[in-house]
């Protein structure tokens, strides 16, 4: 029987809801319908994400744009100065002050003149100096490299507002802090695409100086990012629906989630009957147990050979002392006519187990599930160290083995 094809926008689309989370310069950008996502955030992943996102809008662009067409329309205030010139008039000269400073210098040449001096240090300008000084702001916050769709896109903003910054009608323009920005609405009325740039101002200082999370949903319900790779796309489809499962069996999400990749960070903690447990994404089984990471059978024969010390990583590593479980998770999107998903992922999943014996040696099986795409395996065997499953039926068959888990804990 064939199996059903991989539909990448439509898995997207569906995931919506959690790839909040996901914050990549090598990710892929969606617009879409709005989707206003349930946020729990650090302060520090809040500001990424917000500069990030904030780069990518719309808004951003019309701001930069609007500071474009502004400075060359930018209106100069007159000011008189008082400057001394030998053998030189500019302006208007004042003698009695020039007849003074001959007799003190003994220049008969000299004159003390009043030029008037085109200024661009008004309102409108500190307005433009201050959105973009802000904008030039948001690469650096998002922490993403100069590389990928996104991280090329945010880092181009900054660029492009570092470059107008250097606008000679800016250079002597006062700097003016964000959170002072204050009684705009005469200046807009008289510049109207001064609004994009009022505009930027209150959306950079709601979400990354008071860390707002209403002014965050509000750009995530307008695009959120999805990995650009397809079986990276996958796995996490598997790892929000191994939450769902988690929480069909009694366990509580801890707060607050980080942001996906997340390096060392957790993918979830959750609980249940007052014990933590953790799941991993992209971590080496040893995460669970570090102090024992080189006794395992992959990093002996690495320093045996002299080889580079480089860590077999399942696509999730899964800890829960609540039910006495520990397994590794195995995702394989490749299809059945390009390959052989199912033993591609149990041929991995024996690795990582090998590997890492000691880590799951006293927890009982199975301690691997493999989710391969369109798999036909049948488990014949509930206490099987490895599972293989379909991407239809790995989640019903988690929650039984999470539920038959917490009855034997029971008992």
């Amino acid at each position: 029987m064939a199996g059903s094809l991989w539909d990448r926008d439509l898995a997207a689309k569906q995931l919506r809801p959690q790839l909040w989370r996901y914050l990549s310069g090598a990710a892929r950008i969606y617009q879409g319908e709005a989707v206003r996502p349930e946020l729990s955030l650090s302060r520090s992943d809040l500001v990424r994400i917000f500069a990030t996102h904030l780069a990518l809008a719309e808004t951003t662009q019309s701001a930069l744009a609007a500071a474009h067409t502004l400075l060359d329309q930018m209106p100069s205030s007159a000011a008189l100065q008082h400057i001394e010139l030998p053998g030189e008039v500019r302006g208007q000269v004042d003698w009695p002050r020039s007849h003074e400073r001959r007799v003190v210098t003994g220049d008969p040449t000299l004159f003390v003149c009043s030029p008037p001096e085109r200024r661009y240090d008004t309102p409108l300008g500190r307005l433009i100096h201050l959105a973009l000084r802000c904008i030039t702001r948001l690469s650096d916050l998002s922490s993403l490299p100069a590389r990928g769709q996104v991280g090329s896109v945010v880092h181009e903003t900054s660029d492009q507002a570092r470059r107008l910054l250097l606008h000679p009608k800016l250079s002597k323009v006062r700097r003016v802090d964000a959170r002072s920005l204050r009684h705009t609405d005469d200046l807009v009325s008289r510049r109207p695409l001064a609004k994009d740039l009022v505009d930027l101002v209150h959306q950079y200082v709601a979400g990354i100086v008071e860390g707002d999370t209403d002014e965050l949903r509000r750009l995530l319900e307008r695009q959120f990012l999805a990995p650009d790779d397809d079986s990276r796309l996958f796995e996490l489809q598997v790892g929000f629906d191994l939450l769902t499962a988690l929480q069909t069996c009694g366990f509580a999400i801890d707060p607050p989630l980080p942001l996906l990749p997340g390096g060392k960070a957790p993918f979830a903690l959750v609980r249940k009957n007052g014990g933590q447990g953790s799941i991993y994404w992209q971590r080496p089984a040893w995460v669970l147990a570090p102090d024992l990471s080189q006794s395992g059978a992959w990093w002996r024969t690495l320093d045996d050979n002299n080889l580079p010390k480089q860590p077999l990583r399942p696509d999730f590593v899964v800890d829960l002392p609540a039910i006495n479980r520990r397994f590794i998770v195995e995702v394989k999107l490749t299809s059945l006519a390009e390959g052989s998903p199912d033993r591609d992922g149990l041929r991995d999943a024996i690795a990582y187990l090998a590997d890492a014996d000691d880590v799951f040696r006293e927890y009982e099986p199975p301690h691997a599930i493999v989710v391969a795409w369109n798999s036909t395996a049948t488990n014949g065997n509930p206490l099987g160290v490895i599972r293989v499953c379909s991407q239809e039926t790995w989640r019903d068959d988690l929650v039984k083995m999470l539920s038959f888990a917490a009855i034997r804990r029971a008992e």
